[in-house]
């Protein structure tokens, strides 16, 4: 299990009001999808042959859409994905994408794929391939990107949709086990005052990887904390790994940055939030900041400069969302 420290659980100073409004507009605007049937895994450890449409996975029961499908942890670890900032992101059981030896695209054939504490979301994908389903992360939970060594193509999406559970603490990593890109076009919603993870390790040391967020992540409304392990289980990152995001605004969620020489964010797009903090530093005044003006900060060093710009959104007036919400009930009482 994970014991938040420190930096997981300093980032979101002064942004709980925004979240907590988020909340509220979510129960105004959103309704809830009935499923038919929740199957829960059996299997808590499918082979490299096994795909996460196996029966064999789901209590020999086919996988088909109108049911959920959910993980479940056995009693003793498996093992460890990742440490970051001394918390152990361990797992008791794997549902896993694709073959490892001959990755190919594949969806998942259920409505959702709802990841209980304790559990991963194993991604095996290279060679440019696309796994796609509607993943649910609950608090303790994790999706690992960590295809088998081999091939020059070292490139995979994850596609579909990535629901935070409110106040959970997830993650998504990227293992590289040869120099790996992960690509996530899923849209991310939810998680009001969730934290979701994101790091680079290394499966060889020195091993350079990437982590894209190109999918829609306006409707996620908790803290994205980018970070990078320094030793471990994934070994050192190699200098030159990156982050980024998607052009894209995400007024109530916070990018909070670890500052690290073995990853840059790479500004290439014009991104909002509604707060950004590097390290331990207060968080950034609203404003607009390009690659010069973060650097006159002091934080070049944990930026890439390719042109982008980084946006922190004002806080909105009580008056004017108390306004919105006004509008949002009168609407909905047409």
């Amino acid at each position: 299990m994970h014991t938040p420290t420190a930096p997981y659980t300093s980032h979101g100073k002064g942004f709980s009001g925004k979240s907590a409004l988020f909340g509220t507009f979510g129960m105004i605007c959103v309704t809830s999808l009935a499923h038919a049937a929740l199957v829960t895994q059996t299997n808590l450890n499918p082979n490299t042959s096994t795909f996460w449409n196996n029966a064999s996975v789901w209590n020999n029961t086919t996988v088909e859409a109108g049911n959920d499908y959910q993980s479940v942890a056995g009693a003793t670890d498996l093992g460890t994905s990742f440490t970051l900032d001394g918390v152990a992101w361990n797992y008791g059981s794997n549902v896993r994408d694709t073959s490892g030896s001959t990755p190919v695209s594949s969806q998942f054939a259920g409505d959702r794929l709802i990841m209980e504490a304790n559990t991963r979301l194993l991604l095996k994908g290279k060679a440019g391939i696309t796994s796609t389903a509607n993943v649910v992360l609950r608090n303790d939970s994790h999706i690992f990107h960590a295809p088998d060594s081999g091939g020059t193509n070292r490139t995979a999406t994850l596609a579909g949709s990535i629901t935070v559970n409110n106040g959970a603490l997830v993650a998504m990593g990227v293992r590289g086990n040869g120099g790996d890109t992960l690509t996530v076009t899923s849209t991310i919603s939810g998680g009001v005052g969730s934290t979701m993870v994101l790091v680079l390790g290394s499966g060889t040391a020195g091993n350079v990887n990437h982590m894209r967020i190109n999918g829609d992540y306006s409707a996620y409304a908790g803290t994205f904390y980018l970070g990078t392990p320094t030793t471990g289980s994934l070994g050192v990152t190699g200098e030159g790994s990156t982050f980024s995001f998607a052009a894209g605004s995400a007024p109530f969620a916070t990018l909070q940055l670890e500052p690290n020489a073995n990853y840059k964010f790479d500004l290439n797009s014009s991104i909002s939030f509604g707060s950004v903090a590097i390290g331990a530093d207060p968080a950034l005044p609203a404003g607009s900041y390009d690659w010069d003006e973060l650097d006159s900060l002091g934080y070049g060093a944990s930026f890439l400069n390719n042109g982008g710009t980084l946006t922190v959104i004002p806080e909105a007036s009580s008056s004017l969302l108390g306004l919105l919400a006004s509008s949002l009930l009168l609407r909905r009482r047409r």
